[in-house]
């Protein structure tokens, strides 16, 4: 058993034989308990690594023990905020078996609204992420998921670092956002709602207030849990239920804590900065907001993690040990809280020398192959999640048994730091355990849905102890770090070997560099890419007004339009990837260019129907 998992899920209401922990979250949970169904919620997960954001189904077990008694049934989706691509999704079965697979999605969970959903059936369970199938398990384990469930939130910290990644204090609080939840029942011939119709609404609940007739929240802990449950985590306002991961002293909907700088890492001319949770003013993408005594800071670009940034700066030298200062950073909250000076050393990590070898499934270097690691901020490559596995024997078709022997398996994300540019990825792999096909499927997403493969079955392409290497490419990327996402069909994923290649420079264009004449900056523009809106948010103390036009990539205007503004500095525009017409255009790659005056921004954005 995967041991992340082992005993993380025991959601037992164990009550006061705990001493108080020094973090509290938060439970809701429904007073009824239902057999089979759709379960559907609108939520916003929180963006703090070590935290999760759930949306589950939970057989309480009562009056049984389900630890004891072999009978656990759980349904889960599960949202880790140490991934800005990632939903996770499980099944837990009697005697606690997971059945585990990490979905990428073309969004940060975290930074918006997003429909989840699965459909409980006697012959199978399927996940749905704003209406789109993205997970179907079937099979004997899911014959064994007869027990009434009842629905369950929750926000808390694991103990366990390889799964949820490290949590800081400093980025409390932590908050998760629900909109609203319904309860289909299954009525199969029937139904009206669902896929192919199985299902029946019986009752939305907007969430707007405590229903008690309904639901309740919890007051308990549990092993491997970091924080205690407390009902005044779990809140009410502006429509929303709230649940929050807090401190013991400033409990409940508040942020009295300002953001602080938490991680600074040199790559040639590049730093990235970490903030300890999102920072969102002018400031964070404005060269005046840093300071690096004996650097100068060229320019300031968000990244896809919205409390991480990259600064642009003059030529380091590798004798000296540099020091940043970020400037009054101000942190998302409603009331936000401004940081005073933070300042620290920067870590310097050198540029990977290319074509790079990375060993994954094994801490131990062999031949050209680097050892594997577990990737963090300060890491210039490594893996999340996993463990390892040795065999010994021979492969076939290659000389290099001493990688194709050691997995990385259960692994979820692979991480490269690369300065910006274009990548080729080669991973390796050799199926030893299983010897028919279809037992381990995987999907593997390399930096962008572009450049997925599905359903790879390492045994039906190559059989058993046969090496088979699966290409990716080209790769662009801009924001310093190479990612690799693993998803389970059936089985668990696993990794032996990473080889990547240099392809070259991206153009202007191609790395979203932006035009900035004048006093025109970029704060961010999210999603992207993106399936529904893309907002353009930018910066300009001078604008008041601005057009926009969106161009393909053949240069030809796909649509137009003005916005006028209010007072501010802060600026949005928003595209719903439509023509003049109000048709929905063709998937693939646009330009915006936002103008006024003489001052203008070029941003490319990815739009995916």
């Amino acid at each position: 058993m995967h041991r992340v998992f082992a005993v993380i899920l025991m959601f037992l209401a164990v009550h006061s034989v705990f001493a108080a922990k020094p973090y509290k979250g938060a439970e809701y949970r429904t007073k009824a308990a239902y057999l089979y169904g759709r379960f559907e919620v609108r939520m916003k997960s929180t963006p703090n690594e070590g935290v999760l954001s759930t949306f589950f189904t939970y057989f309480d077990g009562t009056p049984e023990n389900p630890w004891a008694s072999g009978k656990w049934n759980e349904i889960d989706i599960e949202i880790l905020g140490r991934y800005r691509n990632d939903v996770q999704v499980n099944t837990i079965t009697p005697n606690q078996t997971n059945h585990v697979s990490h979905v990428w999605t073309d969004f940060d969970p975290s930074q918006d609204y997003h429909t989840y959903a699965f459909e409980w059936t006697p012959d199978y369970v399927s996940w749905f992420i704003d209406g789109i199938l993205i997970r179907k398990q079937t099979g004997d384990h899911i014959k064994t998921l007869i027990h009434p469930q009842k629905i369950m939130m929750n926000t808390w910290n694991p103990d366990y670092v390889d799964w949820v990644g490290n949590f800081e204090l400093k980025s409390l609080p932590a908050l998760t956002y629900y909109d609203w939840v319904s309860y289909s029942a299954y009525t199969p011939g029937t139904g009206t709602f669902g896929d192919g119709n199985n299902f029946t609404p019986e009752w939305t609940d907007s969430l707007t207030e405590f229903d008690t007739n309904r639901w309740e929240m919890a007051s308990h802990t549990f092993i491997g849990n970091n924080c205690d449950f407390i009902p005044a985590n779990a809140v009410f306002k502006n429509g929303k239920l709230i649940l929050c991961l807090t401190d013991a002293t400033n409990t409940g909907y508040r942020d009295v804590q300002p953001p602080s700088l938490t991680g600074a890492i040199l790559m040639d001319s590049t730093l990235t900065v970490r903030f300890s949770e999102p920072v969102g003013n002018f400031k964070a993408t404005s060269t005046s907001g840093y300071q690096i005594p004996g650097l100068t800071v060229k320019s300031v670009s968000a990244t896809k993690d919205p409390a991480v940034f990259q600064l642009s700066v003059s030529k380091p030298d590798p004798l000296k040990t540099y020091k940043i200062y970020a400037v009054s950073q101000v942190d998302l909250f409603t009331s936000p809280n401004t940081m005073p000076t933070s300042q620290m050393t920067v870590t310097v990590i050198k540029k990977p020398v290319f074509p790079l070898y990375i060993n994954a499934g094994s801490a131990k270097k062999t031949l050209q192959y680097q050892p594997d690691k577990t990737f963090t901020f300060t890491s210039d490559y490594g893996g999340s999640d996993g463990r390892f596995f040795t065999f010994s024997g021979a492969i076939k078709g290659t000389d290099l048994d001493s990688v194709y022997l050691f997995d990385r398996d259960y692994v979820a994300m692979y991480q490269v730091r690369v300065p910006p540019g274009k990548y080729r990825v080669i991973l390796m792999f050799a199926e030893k355990y299983y010897s028919v096909a279809g037992k381990r499927v995987m999907d593997i997403t390399v930096e962008h849905s572009a450049l997925q493969k599905k359903d790879i079955d390492v045994f039906a392409k190559a059989g058993d102890w046969s090496a088979y290497d699966v290409s990716f490419g080209p790769a662009e990327v801009t924001d310093g770090i190479l990612d690799i996402h693993f998803s389970s069909q059936v089985g668990n994923p696993i990794l032996s070997g990473i080889r990547v290649d240099y392809l070259g420079d991206i153009t202007d264009v191609e790395t979203g560099a932006i035009e900035q004449p004048g006093q025109m900056k970029l704060i961010r523009n999210y999603p992207n890419p993106f399936n529904g809106s893309t907002t353009f948010q930018f910066f300009s103390p001078r604008v008041t007004s601005a057009a926009y036009h969106i161009y393909d990539t053949l240069g030809q205007q796909i649509t137009s339009g003005f916005s006028t503004f209010g007072s501010g500095s802060e600026h949005t525009i928003i595209w719903s990837g439509t023509d003049q017409t109000g048709n929905q255009v063709a998937s693939g790659t646009y330009f915006c260019r936002i103008s006024s005056g003489d001052q203008s921004l070029v941003i490319p954005v990815v739009y995916l129907k």
